[in-house]
């Protein structure tokens, strides 16, 4: 009994979706036989039990997920895909194809160790309302991580154009694939057409890219975090790209060519080398446009590499070029400290097709204090909030804080009612319920062993101990788990 079983035995259709739902475990040839690739379905969606424990592992023998053409409207949540192989055949891509998949939704997902060719996890093809949201690419090595685009078939059906948006997203320490001749390496490729301006548009929303690299050798420019080409539409908002590297030194962090043009929002660009923006085609009617407000850039617009002379470029008056004083010590290395001249430097006076999503990366309110910051970090809701505590008794506490192996718990209620103690991570999600009664008033201590829900450790960090009576959050406490 594995994954394609099911989907070749479940039925659906607009009127009767259905979903698969996986237990936590590993779905892999050597441990549950799967044949991968999957074949999607339209109307089946695929949910696991949490992202982190629910794994889908193609051992390094063939790609892991692909939508044929016209598999539409489906949800993949709550997974890890990893050791998926494009290489092993025409494919090049290493963990998920689809092609002119609509309506398909990516969310809660972990992308590791893949390798490809072409993009190291995913390609995207002709596929509009496409949308990732809370998706990590993390290690993964070969081309981009992630590439999407579309183009026109003549004599096919009237060109519509492709809107694909990336939420909440991490892309890090994607690396090039040393065991091939042209190795690459690197963020995300977005492609449409060069005669059809705007044919594809990325949304990248409070996304991040750190750490990323990329080799290719001169004299072809080369981008290590984001490339736009061939009349693709690109809008960046409130993310944050640092510390990305692309080798070939007329390159840069984000690229731009052939009639394509890009937008950017309350983002941050520092740190990449060698330089943080090119502009280069190779013919005049193939002309490219940039506009950049309420942005830290580094090197300001005298670093913006405007390769050919008919490129347009709007830097405005908002923009800034100073170092960004990225919270390098703490849980969200790429936040903001207190001193950063990025808080409360961005904008809300955005286009209405750009919608914001509630939280920034750390799981916090994406607007606080007096407006909102750039990059993809809130400061002030840095971390997860503490509420109040009154300080002569406090509801809820526990000792030792710091802990490595335990912790006592001890609690006070001034009111009968349902008592809920639970655990949660950085990311705002719930690891462990600690207590679900119904009492009367009074108080109580007990020990946590620093394990979840289903009796595994959990990893070093900070978490949040939350007191909830009667569905009032009522209390919390910063807990800090050492080695």
């Amino acid at each position: 009994k594995n994954i394609c079983f099911a989907l070749t035995k479940i039925v659906s259709d607009s009127l009767h979706p259905n979903t698969i739902y996986l237990a936590d475990g590993i779905y892999s040839p050597s441990a549950t036989v799967e044949k991968y690739p999957c074949s999607l379905r339209s109307y089946v969606s695929i949910i696991g039990e949490s992202r982190d424990y629910t794994i889908l592992d193609a051992d390094g023998i063939i790609h892991i997920l692909q939508g044929n053409v016209y598999t539409d409207n489906y949800s993949i949540k709550h997974l890890t895909l990893r050791n998926g192989n494009g290489n092993v055949n025409a494919t090049h891509y290493g963990a998920l194809i689809t092609l002119e998949n609509h309506n398909a939704v990516y969310e809660d997902i972990l992308v590791t160790e893949n390798i490809g060719y072409t993009a190291s996890s995913m390609s995207i093809a002709k596929s509009n309302n496409t949308l990732f949201k809370d998706v990590e690419f993390y290690y993964n090595s070969g081309g981009k991580t992630f590439r999407t685009g579309t183009w026109y078939i003549p004599g096919g059906p009237p060109f519509t154009a492709d809107t694909v948006r990336v939420v909440n997203c991490i892309f890090r320490e994607n690396l090039p694939d040393y065991d091939t001749t042209v190795i690459f390496g690197g963020g995300a490729d977005i492609m449409g057409m060069q005669s059809m301006r705007d044919s594809i548009t990325c949304y990248f929303i409070n996304c991040e890219f750190n750490d990323n690299l990329n080799i290719a050798p001169a004299p072809y420019k080369s981008s290590c975090a984001i490339a736009a080409t061939d009349g693709s539409k690109v809008y960046l908002v409130n993310s944050t790209i640092g510390n990305n590297t692309t080798t070939n030194p007329y390159g840069a962090c984000v690229g731009l060519t052939y009639s394509s043009s890009l937008i950017i929002y309350n983002s941050i660009l520092y740190g990449n080398v060698p330089a943080e923006i090119y502009i280069a085609s190779d013919l005049s009617w193939e002309d490219c446009s940039l506009e950049i407000y309420n942005s830290l850039i580094s090197g300001g617009e005298a670093g913006i590499r405007v390769y050919d002379p008919y490129h347009t470029v709007y830097y405005d008056s908002t923009n800034i070029d100073l170092d960004p004083l990225w919270d390098t010590s703490g849980t969200y290395p790429y936040a903001l400290t207190a001193a950063s001249p990025c808080i409360d430097a961005g904008t809300l006076d955005l286009p209405a097709h750009i919608q914001l999503p509630d939280t920034d990366l750390a799981g916090n309110p994406r607007i606080s204090g007096g407006g909102i910051d750039m990059g993809a970090y809130e400061y002030f809701y840095v971390g997860l909030p503490e509420l109040p505590q009154k300080k002569s008794q406090p509801l809820l506490k526990a000792a030792p804080n710091p802990f490595n192996y335990g912790t006592y718990i001890s609690y006070i209620t001034k009111e009968s009612g349902h008592i809920i103690i639970e655990v949660y991570n950085m990311n705002g999600r719930k690891v462990t319920t600690l207590m679900d009664v119904k009492q009367l008033p009074g108080s109580g201590e007990f020990y946590w062993d620093g394990t979840d829900d289903y009796g595994r450790k959990l990893p070093a960090g900070n978490y949040l101990l939350k007191l909830i009576i009667n569905n009032n959050s009522v209390e919390n406490v910063k807990l800090v788990k050492i080695q």
